[in-house]
Formats: structure tokens, C-alpha cells, sequence
């Protein structure tokens, strides 16, 4: 089973090539609002989806606050997937 630990590396390194930022630019921000546009979060959700085979509803991409809160999120997505 994938553990948080490696969920974060995965996420740090799908956030870095749809935004060309480097990890210190984007893990410790309490928001995205202003950083990250919504056409880039899209892109970053269906890479998500795609590297861990998860299928996130339009519903919860506004959870997709912070760099911290994708981690929750995307983490307990993945230990309740079969």
C-alpha cells in the first residue's frame, strides 16, 4: 500500500512539471488562490487521477487548497481505493 510519505514525492513531483515551480515555492503555502491557476489545477488533477488511478469528482477539486490539503486528500483517497 502507498503511504503519505510517498503520495507527497509523487504529488511535489506532478505539481513541479505543470508549474515549473520548485518545492519550496509551492509546499508551504497556506492557498494556491493567486499561484496557481484554475486551468493548471485541472491539469494537475488529471495527472493525479492518471498516476494514481483515482477518479476525483468536480466536487472535490475545491478541496485542492493547499499543498497540504491535496496531500490529505489524495492519501485517504488512495487507502480507500480497492
Amino acid at each position: 500500500m502507498i503511504v503519505k510519505q510517498e503520495v507527497r514525492s509523487a504529488l511535489v513531483k506532478i505539481i513541479q512539471e505543470q508549474t515549473k515551480m520548485e518545492e519550496a515555492e509551492f509546499t508551504h503555502l497556506e492557498s494556491f488562490e493567486g499561484i496557481i491557476d484554475s486551468l493548471t489545477l485541472l491539469e494537475i488533477v488529471c495527472e493525479i487521477e492518471d498516476n494514481f488511478d483515482l477518479e476525483i469528482d468536480d466536487e472535490q477539486i475545491p478541496q485542492f487548497r493547499s499543498f497540504d490539503d491535496v496531500v490529505q486528500l489524495v492519501s485517504t483517497m488512495v487507502q480507500a481505493s480497492p
